[in-house]
């Protein structure tokens, strides 16, 4: 059996709004999944925890500062079923304005009703758990950033 060997991080961006909160979804430019909707990610330096890998990579990309970020707590398959990806959701102030860098050219705040008819229906299962996990009822162990 192969052992599993992280790959890299996917972080699930949230912000509060007055009424809700809204996802962050960002369109790749360029690549195999050329125009494809994700979170951020990206691929841990060898050196790198994913959890630092996951704070740089939402700055690299959106530049974008999240003041809490908490572990997904659940698995997210790779497509070569080897590579492991670790899952994050990171809270960011609504007052924060996305940059984004050459990976993406475009974005979308999505309420969780929106995300639902958006987004693949694979995704649904992860959106659900967040919805359930991190909107609903707040998770019990944070990495506060502040």
């Amino acid at each position: 059996m192969v052992k599993e060997q992280v790959q890299g991080v996917i972080v699930n961006v949230l912000r509060e709004t007055e009424h809700t909160y809204e996802y962050l979804y960002l369109k790749r430019s360029g690549g195999k999944y050329k125009g494809h909707w994700w979170p951020v990610g990206g691929t841990c330096n060898p050196t790198e925890s994913p959890l630092d890998c996951a704070i740089r990579e939402l700055k690299e990309e959106t530049n974008l500062n999240a003041f809490a970020i908490y572990p997904l707590g659940k698995k997210i398959s790779h497509i070569d079923n080897i590579s492991k990806l670790i899952g994050y959701v990171a809270f960011i102030s609504a007052k924060q304005t996305v940059r984004l860098n050459y990976e993406h050219n475009d974005f979308k705040w999505m309420a969780v009703e929106k995300a639902y008819t958006f987004l693949p229906h694979y995704t649904h299962v992860y959106i659900k758990h967040i919805e359930d996990n991190f909107i609903k009822s707040k998770p019990q162990t944070s990495q506060n950033l502040l």
